[in-house]
């Protein structure tokens, strides 16, 4: 059970590096437009740097699922906490727009790889009574990340060269990610799937402390004569995504999920927390003040993310959680 707990832990390791990789953007925009004059940092060159990774980031999630089905949610989170240090390191020596908008593509890339698994991993490795919290914790990890970006930055905006700094310091926690992983142990699930059946009952009973874990077995070993079934049946790669799609029950639940991301995204969450501090500096607000009235936005976000996750989460069913949050939109 310890040892499930730490998987939890540091599977959301990951949302906690994209939260950050968020919200210390907007600080660091602030910085880079008042003491790179030199780099003549036009409008489409900051939007530049800051999609570069959010169209990576989609890269990566992509990649993610073939990583994690031929080398496991471990390797996959270390190759990302690996990816993403050396990222951190490239834009804090950045020495022009191009290769930081580089090291922010290869930072979009591992936050892909480590946003996909991470949750993943948590979902695979604690019993299934934790499963449904611990997982949606990953979530709230994610805006505390963003808060403690937007922190660093408002710390970090009177030192000279500030920037390198807000963007260098993701390499700590990516760096001990991935240290951490090397103890962690694999995903049974995966294990079992790959035919290393034997491997998989270890890891069972070393995070479970129990020798007791027949049970589990048996669920994993259903899941995966199901899944035979299911690729014989409905094939495999687009066909079966075809013939999912043809069963009204999932269809529904699809395009209900997909939509509530939809929309999400589609109220411009991302750009406030991206540009909040610009827009607050062009508001005429000093540097230092727009980056901390900016995290105004973070200390919102994590509080009501903490009252749907932790709050609400097991004292409801799913489908009013989201209501509030989509009228106020």
């Amino acid at each position: 059970a310890v040892v499930s707990t730490q998987s939890a832990q540091y599977g959301r390791g990951g949302g906690f590096l994209f939260g950050y990789d968020t919200g210390v953007m907007s600080g660091a925009l602030v910085e880079l437009g008042d003491e790179k004059k030199d780099w003549d940092l036009t409008d489409w060159k900051k939007e530049l740097i800051v999609s570069s990774a959010i169209w990576a980031c989609a890269v990566g999630a992509a990649i993610s699922g073939v990583l994690n089905n031929f080398f496991g949610r471990k390797v996959t989170m270390m190759a990302g906490g690996s990816v993403l240090t050396v990222a951190s390191f490239i834009m804090a020596v950045a020495p022009n727009w191009g290769i930081l908008t580089l090291g922010r593509a290869l930072d979009g890339i591992a936050i892909g790889f480590v946003s996909m698994t991470g949750p993943l991993y948590i979902a695979e490795q604690v019993p299934s009574d934790w499963r449904g919290p611990l997982t949606v914790c990953n979530q709230l990890m994610i805006t505390i990340g963003i808060l403690c970006g937007s922190i660093i930055a408002g710390l970090f905006e009177p030192v000279t060269d500030g920037w390198r700094w807000m963007l260098g310091l993701s390499c700590i926690p990516s760096t001990i990610m991935t240290i951490m992983f090397i103890i962690m142990p694999k995903s049974a699930r995966w294990l079992y799937f790959k035919g290393q059946k034997e491997e998989a009952k270890r890891v069972l009973i070393m995070i479970r402390g129990t020798s007791d874990v027949t049970q589990e077995l048996d669920e994993i070993a259903l899941d995966y004569e199901r899944m035979n079934e299911n690729e014989a049946i409905g094939g495999r790669g687009f066909q079966r995504i075809v013939n999912m799609m043809k069963n009204k029950a999932v269809r529904r639940a699809l395009i209900l999920g997909m939509n509530l991301q939809l929309f999400q995204q589609l109220s411009g969450i991302n750009s406030v927390m991206y540009y909040a501090g610009t827009i607050l500096q062009m508001a005429g607000a000093g540097s230092n003040k727009a980056i901390w009235l900016a995290s105004i936005v973070s200390v919102v976000n994590v509080l009501f993310t903490f009252i749907g996750t932790i709050g609400f989460y097991d004292r409801l069913e799913y489908s009013p959680i989201p209501l509030p949050g989509n009228r106020s939109l």
